[in-house]
């Protein structure tokens, strides 16, 4: 049992550096493109989760910057989600000493992160690492920062950045060398590059200095760094391969930090990064000894061997045999104990130490001696009983017996019966196991006698003309045979002989059979055996070779087959050179020799056997030999991928059919002696493909065949790139073809009758469209690649517009009428009036100009794929006529006629005069009109001339009408409220002077 002390001790020598074990302890930053602006951005945080120990920050606040920084975006906050723990991933026998790691995994989904010039740049920072790190500066004062950058995902079509597979590990063993797995996938399918950083603190805040985030790192102490965090005395301590795995032997026990770093290329291009913030705990990982050992010889005598098997080597042994006697501190003793009996062992390792650990064992001290008697040997039938006689110590007894008796059957009776299915000596064994579990195993050979057999052989046949036969009998587990015949037989030289010459009488041949008995003597312990023959006797054999046989000069083999009567069997031979594949097989194959069709025929005859004491029959056939087809392909050995290959056959059948190593297909058919072979792209990409020609229609012959090794050239890759542009745009057409071989000759054809033999042309499209390009390049083999794709280039807007307004000061009215095609829109416009005056963006503006005059006036408008155009009109702004006018008075007085002169310039054609009263006379269309006022006061007169263009002028000037003067002739300016104020009536005036008088007309003002 092994001793739970040693952990309390590795506890305790841990607990010095864990227990301020209080911050978060590593993570991580990743993201997941879902599609479009929207990402999955998820952050994985470790904390020490001992009692004591700080929360997870509940929530976590993730920067996202775009713009080199200078463009902060909407944080990215997420909650605390919970936290599991983190299983060790070290097998230790000192287990886990008490550390306790849990991790966190704080995700969001995230939408408007749109295309952006540069990408954007993801962080979060945290305060604080643990005081306890010994291979940084301050390191409590020393924060931690996880980074992400998502590339710019109009360049960067999809990407989702690389992630983590497993956690950190909870904890290292010192000394020993660590294989930490720091793996990453990427869903995207990007190389991987791993390498170790230094981490990054949290203060002072991240910079773009170049448009790259840089943020402070932590400072190393001493000559700790990023390739040697554990160990101080030796750069480059650990290491990164390129699957992740991290290899070092931290030397020292204590807690340090490091970072790993996984950079993500495509396309020989670094597209982002993720980094790994963690922090290594260095542990004592002492294996723990288990005692264990194991004994020999207890059922042997009194002296037992012990071996110790304890693993790994314990400092100090202790064994206790259970007798009374000294213990001992041997590693692995002997000992006699002082009688037969059990006894309990024990072995105590580390003794008096908290490694301490100790095993128990019984030993059986004993003896047992296995034997047994048996009714052998006898015949193979009869039950052979056997009987146990085995011995035993008198302190134990018997408890199980396992007999084995050789023919595979067994038993656990004491004392068996078994019967034998055959003759044979068998090794009989007996095991005996005692209460004490002892064993001992005796083995006794037992013969069995097999029962005799006779075997007078097989029925056969004599001829009547040579009936003395020799018999052939034999005679299996006895001694001798006797033969018995039919009256007056005889056998030569005695009847006992199993060999003897057979001599039948003239009955027996006439009556055509006779049986004879052959009988077993000698038996031993076994009944005799019978057996009987009967020969019968029949006339002399017959045998026919077949009928004469014609084959093809190319056959390979000949079937013949012959029949026959009374004989067993018969022998083939030839007249020629060839050879039979079965000369004594009735129906075998012939096989001829070059000889053999040189000479066009060859007899085969057939000779029977197994005749007896007749005499052989024989017969013969004759084989003729004819002509063999041929066939020979004519076609070329080499053609360019992906094209047809020519074929061209000739055979003397005028019939053959062509078959392919590779997978393509034959057109129009694989039986026409020309045509084409059509490879498929499996043939392209073996380089080769053999095409066999077969005979058919072959009259008998084998079909001939001839083969032809084609050599298929690769075929350049047509390819090119352009990009979609607007009409009289120059539109670069860039070649990206590849071939095995060099390419030495470009076709293009622009889809607008325009064409070009360059490599990378450039091109002038007259009007919008989609347009078919087609690129054929040949290689220098001659091979050649054609791809066709579409170029869209884009409708030009139609700039048109209408000026309304041609007079100077009534303002010209601008009409957009532009238009475009191509489901495009006009999205700006850029008047230029030509006169000065700032441009004008919107589309239908309205334009004062300073003076008369020819103006050309320009419209540019841009539509919605960047298509250009623009039109220039020309603009008369006419001066009009310029209205004025005089009175023959303008302080005329009431009813007076008032005299109005036109004095208008630029040859109006019309006049409207309103004389400003509300008389049924107040307006006039004469040039000179006159006009009465019939009150005073002042008026507005206006006049509007017209042109013949239809311009308008319009001036105004005021008219004075006086009425005389009215007063009253008296007036009592006393104060009771009638006639207290006196009024003069009329005007208007320049000047009134009057006189007042009394009632007795003296002046008195």
């Amino acid at each position: 049992m092994k001793n739970k002390f040693l952990l309390l001790i590795i506890f305790i020598f841990f607990l010095s550096f864990v227990s301020k074990a209080t911050h978060i302890v590593g993570g991580s930053l990743t993201y997941e493109q879902l599609g479009g602006s929207t990402y999955r951005v998820t952050l994985k945080l470790y904390r020490d989760c001992k009692a004591g120990s700080a929360a997870f920050p509940n929530p976590v606040t993730i920067e996202v910057r775009r713009s080199c920084g200078t463009v902060a975006l909407a944080d990215i906050v997420i909650p605390f989600p919970g936290a599991s723990l983190v299983p060790p991933n070290i097998d230790t026998c000192a287990v886990n000493p008490g550390i306790c790691l849990e991790e966190a995994v704080y995700t969001k989904v995230v939408s408007g992160l749109p295309p952006t010039a540069g990408g954007y740049d993801l962080f979060f920072s945290y305060c604080c690492r643990n005081s306890t790190l010994l291979n940084i500066v301050a390191p409590l004062s020393a924060g931690e920062t996880w980074y992400a950058h998502i590339p710019d995902n109009g360049v960067v079509i999809a990407n989702s950045s690389p992630k983590w597979v497993k956690p950190p590990p909870v904890f290292v063993c010192q000394g020993n060398n660590m294989f930490v797995d720091h793996s990453a996938t990427d869903a995207d399918g990007d190389s991987l590059v791993y390498s170790l950083y230094t981490p990054y603190t949290d203060l002072p805040a991240a910079t773009w200095p170049g448009c790259v985030f840089t943020q402070p790192t932590v400072t190393w102490s001493s000559t700790y760094g990023a390739n040697n965090p554990l160990d101080a005395a030796t750069p480059n301590s650990l290491t990164i391969s390129s699957t992740g795995i991290i290899n070092g032997v931290p030397p020292i026990l204590g807690q340090f930090v490091a970072g790993v770093k996984c950079e993500e290329w495509r396309n020989g291009v670094k597209i982002g990064q993720i980094l790994r913030d963690f922090q290594f705990n260095v542990v004592n990982c002492p294996p723990v000894a288990v005692a264990s050992f194991n004994s020999s010889n207890a059922c042997a005598g009194t002296t037992i061997n012990f071996t110790n098997t304890t693993t790994p080597t314990a400092n100090t042994y202790l064994w206790n045999f259970g007798d009374g006697s000294p213990t001992t501190t041997v590693t692995s003793p002997s000992h006699t104990y002082p009688a037969l009996g059990s006894y309990t062992v024990q072995l105590i390792i580390n003794n008096g130490t908290p490694c301490a650990d100790t095993m128990t064992h019984t030993v059986n001290i004993s003896f047992v001696i296995s034997d047994y008697i048996s009714d052998a040997p006898n015949c193979m039938g009869l039950p052979i009983n056997f009987t146990d006689n085995s011995s035993v110590d008198p302190g134990s007894s018997i408890t199980a017996w396992n007999w084995n008796f050789g023919d595979g059957f067994t038993s656990t009776l004491q004392d068996p019966s078994h019967i034998y299915g055959a003759g044979a000596t068998y090794n009989v064994s007996l095991v005996v196991t005692t209460l004490a579990g002892c064993k001992d195993t005796i083995v006794y050979p037992v013969t069995i006698q097999g029962s005799p057999i006779a075997n007078a052989g097989g029925d056969t046949i004599s001829c009547t003309n040579n009936s003395t036969i020799t018999m052939g009998g034999t005679i299996l587990n006895a001694l001798g045979g006797q033969w018995i015949g039919g009256l007056g037989s005889s056998f030569s030289p005695s009847s006992s002989t199993l060999n003897p010459t057979y001599t039948p009488t003239a009955a027996a041949i006439a009556s055509g059979a006779d049986t004879l008995i052959l009988y077993t003597t000698g038996n031993g312990f076994c009944p005799a055996d019978t057996d009987q023959v009967i020969i019968s006797f029949y006339p002399g054999p017959t045998i026919n070779a077949g009928a004469d046989i014609f084959v093809c000069k190319d056959t390979a083999s000949v079937p013949v087959c012959a029949a026959l009567t009374v004989s067993t069997g018969g022998l083939w031979a030839t007249t020629g050179t060839g050879t039979f594949a079965s000369p004594s097989s009735l129906c075998t194959t012939y096989i001829p020799s070059t000889a053999d069709t040189a000479a066009g025929t060859v007899m085969l005859y057939v000779i029977s056997t197994g005749n007896g004491n007749c005499i052989a029959a024989s017969d013969s056939t004759t084989v003729t030999f004819t002509a063999t087809p041929i066939a020979v392909i004519t076609s070329g050995n080499s053609a360019c991928a992906s094209n047809p290959i020519g074929l061209n056959a000739t055979v003397t059948t005028s019939n053959g059919i062509w078959t392919s190593s590779g997978t393509g297909s034959f057109a129009p058919s694989d039986t026409s002696l020309s045509g084409v072979y059509l490879p498929s792209p499996a043939d392209d990409l073996a380089g080769g493909v053999t095409l066999i020609f077969t005979s058919t229609n072959n009259g008998g012959c084998r079909s001939n065949a001839d083969t032809i090794n084609i050599t298929i050239i690769p075929s350049p890759i047509a390819a090119f790139s352009s990009v979609n542009a607007c009409p009289q745009d120059t539109v670069v057409f860039t070649d990206a073809s590849t071939s095995v071989g060099t390419i030495v000759g470009w076709s293009w054809n622009f889809g607008d009758l325009g064409t070009s033999i360059l490599q990378d042309p450039t091109h002038i499209y007259g009007s919008g469209g989609p347009y078919i390009v087609s690129l054929i390049v040949t290689s220098n083999n001659g091979c050649v690649d054609t791809l066709t794709q579409t170029l869209n280039v884009f409708e030009k807007p139609v700039a048109n517009f209408n000026a309304n307004g041609i007079c100077l000061d009534d303002g010209t009215v601008y009409t957009d009428m532009s238009t475009v095609g191509g489901g495009a829109t006009i999205t700006s416009w850029n008047w230029t009036f030509g006169d000065s005056s700032p441009n004008s963006t919107i589309q239908d503006p309205t334009h004062n100009f300073p003076s008369a005059g020819s103006y050309n006036t320009i419209l540019i408008v841009q539509s919605s794929q960047g298509c250009i155009d623009s039109v220039t009109q020309v603009v008369n702004v006419l001066p009009g006529p310029g209205a004025a006018f005089t009175a023959d008075d303008f302080t005329g007085n009431v009813n007076q006629t008032i005299n109005f002169s036109d004095q208008s310039t630029n040859g109006p054609i019309s006049w409207f005069w309103n004389f400003g009263d509300s008389s049924a006379d107040s307006s006039s269309t004469l040039q000179n009109p006159t006009h009465i006022y019939g009150a005073g006061g002042y008026y507005d007169v206006c006049l509007i001339v017209t042109d013949i263009n239809g311009c308008t002028d319009t001036i105004c000037k005021t008219e004075i009408i006086s009425m005389p003067p009215e007063v009253p002739t008296g007036f009592t300016p006393n104060g009771d409220g009638a006639n207290d104020i006196f009024y003069v009536y009329g005007g208007p005036f320049k000047k009134l002077e009057f006189k007042i008088y009394n009632n007795w007309g003296e002046l008195i003002h």
